[in-house]
């Protein structure tokens, strides 16, 4: 059962992830 908040929180984790992603790829 997913509330609201946990989705914003999942939201938020992918972004956060893909922003390290980029920026570990504009470094290397």
């Amino acid at each position: 059962m997913k509330r609201k908040n946990v989705d914003n929180y999942d939201v938020f984790y992918c972004s956060q992830v893909l922003l390290d992603d980029l920026f570990f790829f504009s470094n290397s």
